[in-house]
């Protein structure tokens, strides 16, 4: 872990960034709602937000409504961020279907920190404009999706 960033295990961080994709403008969400995004019970989903309560990441009484803390806030943003950029990363670059990617990109997000985010931001920055370095970059990534083709015929 390096210093200054948040230790949360997998499903906190999945529980924010869920809270954060169902608070639209800022509104409170059920933990019933939670639960069903989850695909797990209230119960699990009520363990887990009063410790995320405790911790300071949301505001969190039982029987109401959850909302987002500042410091919850900002690591729900920074996850779904790295998210939405490994979609669009395996989508766009590699040509995984928007399915795979997505079931992919939910367990990335939580292996890569800030620093590696940031690089891959930019990498895909310099693919777009089609720098010197990203075109030699799209020849090997064309032929990585060529050699998937080939491979998934032969299945």
């Amino acid at each position: 872990m390096k210093k200054g960033e948040d230790f949360l295990s997998e499903a906190k961080e999945d529980y924010l960034e869920t809270i954060l994709m169902l608070s639209k403008d800022g509104s409170p969400v059920r933990l019933v709602d939670i639960a069903k995004a989850h695909g797990v019970s209230k119960a699990t989903v009520s363990n887990a937000l009063a410790e995320l309560g405790k911790n300071g990441y949301i505001a969190y009484e039982k029987y109401r409504p959850v909302y987002l803390t500042k410091k919850g806030a900002e690591i729900a943003r920074r996850t779904l961020g790295k998210h939405e950029l490994l979609i669009k990363f395996l989508t766009v670059n590699l040509g995984v279907s928007a399915g795979e990617a997505a079931e992919a990109a939910c367990k990335m997000e939580h292996a890569i920190g800030a620093n590696i985010a940031f690089k891959l931001a930019k990498f895909m920055e310099s693919l777009a404009r089609g720098m010197r370095a990203g075109e030699k970059n799209k020849t090997a990534f064309a032929t990585l999706k060529s050699e998937d083709k080939k491979s998934a015929r032969k299945k």
